[in-house]
């Protein structure tokens, strides 16, 4: 039985298109032979698509070719323009945005890199291409690779295992070598690893990163407070010193301002946001939103962004 996909795609003839688009394909696993070649897919896009939040076991592979996206990747922005590859490591969060005003056009493939560079060359160690995402701005030699396996994985012909291979070893060998040539970046002077700027006590500082890093999540607040090695009270008196709130009321918190940016999508539901931020229901959402904003999501997405005052009698 074939396992049911995402919410956000919808079958077509070749498998599953995401939702929103003007043409296109994905194909999961689409290879039995070619096990470390997990999703790949194609589209045409209209300019106010968006991808919602999300995650891959695997590296993801977005080769942009025509127009420009904006990504939001472990919380840090990212203008793609035409003609660039990101590299999204396995299990970092991301979305994207359109941040042009004309349709566009990208292929994209989730593949096990590591594996398939060490089959090729068991003795190098594969490069990383950092700790949440890569941009590669070279991808000349790229392109009709991408192009090709795209070709392959949407129709059937002789000799298709063996073309898709060679193809995606080449991609991985490409990405290899573009790898080698980055300088890596230096890293910050400041702020350390686990202090967030401005934050005095490292604990609250740790504290504060894990729930930005797990807000869809229910907040267990004695197991962040055991990972903490402190108590209950003594996380809740660390996190009101810093932050004027307790760790759950700053979660919410969090999840209403993550919101108000997914709200500016207006192929997102309300109920699709709702989930996707951990609330049981829209309705919960919708509670909780009014309560922190004053207003409905709905009227903040219709541009209303204060509680409307009553007129004086």
């Amino acid at each position: 039985m074939r396992p049911s996909p995402p919410s956000i795609l919808q079958e077509t003839t070749h498998g599953y298109t995401l939702a929103g688009v003007h043409a296109g394909y994905v194909c999961w696993n689409p290879e039995p032979t070619l096990s470390a070649l997990k999703h790949a897919g194609e589209e045409w896009a209209f300019p106010e698509y968006a991808v919602k939040p999300h995650q891959h076991r695997y590296p993801e592979f977005h080769l942009q070719l025509s127009g420009a996206t904006r990504w939001i990747v472990d919380g840090v922005a990212h203008e793609v323009p035409a003609g660039t590859l990101i590299a999204v490591q396995a299990g970092v969060r991301h979305s994207w945005a359109a941040s042009c005003q004309r349709a566009y056009h990208f292929i994209y493939a989730s593949f096990d890199l590591a594996t398939l560079l060490n089959e090729l060359e068991p003795e190098e160690e594969p490069p990383l291409f950092g700790k949440s995402c890569w941009l590669c701005r070279d991808t000349a030699r790229l392109q009709p690779l991408f192009q090709l396996l795209s070709q392959e994985l949407s129709r059937r012909q002789r000799h298709r295992r063996r073309i898709l291979r060679n193809t995606l070893e080449s991609i991985a060998l490409e990405i290899e070598c573009q790898l080698a040539t980055q300088v890596p970046p230096a890293p910050p002077a400041s702020p350390p690893p686990d202090e967030e700027p401005g934050f005095h006590d490292p604990i609250a500082s740790r504290a504060k990163r894990y729930i930005d890093q797990h807000l869809p999540e229910k907040l267990n607040v004695d197991s962040l407070a055991a990972r903490l090695h402190i108590s209950r009270s003594v996380l809740y008196q660390k996190m009101k010193r810093e932050l004027g709130i307790s760790p759950s009321a700053y979660q919410m918190q969090q999840r209403i301002e993550q919101s108000k940016a997914m709200l500016e999508i207006r192929t997102m539901s309300i109920t699709s946001i709702a989930l996707d931020l951990g609330f049981s229901s829209s309705q919960h959402f919708c509670t909780a939103f009014r309560k922190i904003t004053g207003i409905t999501p709905s009227a903040y997405r219709s541009g209303v962004r204060e509680p409307v005052k009553p007129m004086a009698s």
